[in-house]
């Protein structure tokens, strides 16, 4: 098997605003006004160009060994600009990952044990270091309903997901490239546990998962003040741990005009990075509870579906009070006082989607409704400092996901 393949992920998120700054009279100066640009713009660029080849030998009826090269050349950019004056951001990265691995699927026990024994070897020219990566899953049927499975791997992460801290307008994520230093190459420590069961027409999977993260990076100009005189990487990347733990359990219905399947998870993520607390503090990512329902019904050339996905609140840092100090040139800047890492809670979310999709010979005509109760779910919140003349408020305001929207879709089959 042969596979080229391109993919491009940008962004673009200009958040400025135009703001008028009046410098009063004095005795020996005049007033003077000027329009100062306030806020950021972001912009992320990642380009992933990966060409891979695939083989697959069968050395019995029971035993069948798979292996491949895969070649994968990234080019990310990033820019993070401050008040329009101020780069506080740029980087350029590139770079290549040339991979090999071989695995091999064993059948013992009259078939009812399946092994799948492997190693993959990745060899990144930005640190020109070598990184294994051994993995290993097992299933095990009991009989014909029950089956019983483990997995356990290591792997890494070069393209990096980076979390930017933005106290008052929500935290971002943005990529960039590992480069072994400021920016470690991320390693993954995985180990799932599970069984499932099936009866009839269902089937019902239970896993437990544990995840260990070394070398996650986080980015904030929190505790750089000075942002004018230039930062260093090492002044803005921070870099540590993290432990992902929980729980899964899936009922699915495989079969008849009826199907879909609820889904429950139980988890929690743990990031130890010291410069934001002593202790570990839950990551933006953790989400304790989340319930999902997807099911789907044929009638005639009619598919019905709908969604529902309720899930506890993510945590985030908040902002507790807030200053004023008055600069040497004249001008006011606003200083914030923010709470311990991540000690804030958004409200739950909850979501409703439906859909009906009437299907025909040329093709087919769909229409859906995201968010179908107009529920408000909080994406970040917003916190800006307000002067009404000697007095400072600080506002609060929430910014949510998207809310009632319909979509409309057509599909046209050539044959």
């Amino acid at each position: 098997n042969m596979l080229v393949s391109y993919s491009n992920f940008y962004s673009n998120r200009d958040n400025t605003r135009s703001v008028v700054n009046t410098i009063p009279a004095t005795d020996s100066t005049v007033a003077t006004t000027r329009n100062i640009n306030i806020g950021q713009v972001e912009t992320n660029d990642l380009k992933d160009f990966t060409a891979k080849i695939d083989f697959e030998y069968k050395l019995t009826p029971h035993n069948q060994l798979e292996f491949g090269v895969h070649a994968t050349a990234n080019t990310i950019h990033y820019n993070y600009v401050q008040n329009d004056t101020v780069n506080v951001l740029s980087k350029n990265d590139k770079g290549t990952i040339t991979s090999f691995y071989v695995q091999d699927q064993i059948r013992l026990l009259d078939t009812r044990l399946l092994i799948k024994p492997g190693i993959r070897a990745n060899y990144f020219d930005v640190t020109k270091k070598w990184y294994m990566e051994p993995r290993l899953s097992a299933t095990y049927a009991l009989n014909e309903r029950v089956k019983l499975k483990m997995a356990l791997g290591r792997y890494y992460q070069f393209a990096k997901q980076i979390n930017r801290e933005d106290l008052t307008q929500g935290n971002r994520s943005y990529w960039l490239l590992a480069d072994g230093d400021a920016l470690p190459v991320t390693k993954s420590n995985h180990l799932i546990l599970g069984g499932s069961y099936e009866f009839r027409e269902y089937l019902v999977d239970v896993e437990l998962y544990q995840i260990n993260n070394v070398g996650i990076t986080e980015y904030t100009l929190r505790f750089v003040p000075q942002i004018r005189e230039g930062l260093s990487v090492q002044e803005t990347f921070f870099n540590g741990d993290e432990t992902v733990r929980g729980m899964d359990v899936l009922v699915q219905r495989k079969f008849g005009k009826f199907n879909g399947w609820i889904g429950y998870t139980l988890s929690e993520a743990v990031r130890d990075v010291t410069i934001f607390s002593e202790r570990p503090y839950y990551s933006d990512q953790d989400v304790r509870h989340q319930f999902k329902f997807i099911g789907s019904y044929r009638w005639k050339n009619i598919d019905f579906a709908l969604t529902q996905i309720i899930s506890s609140g993510r945590p985030y840092t908040s902002i507790v009070g807030a200053y004023q100090i008055n600069l040497l040139d004249g001008s006011v800047r606003s200083f914030t006082m923010p709470s311990d890492k991540n000690a804030s809670r958004f409200s739950s979310y909850n979501r409703l989607d439906i859909s009906a999709t009437y299907n025909a010979r040329w093709g087919s005509v769909g229409l859906s409704v995201f968010n179908l109760y107009n529920r408000k779910n909080v994406w970040y919140k917003r916190f800006e400092v307000i002067t009404e003349g000697d007095e400072s408020v600080l506002q609060t305001t929430n910014v949510n996901y998207l809310g009632f929207t319909p979509n409309l879709t057509i599909s046209w089959k050539l044959r």
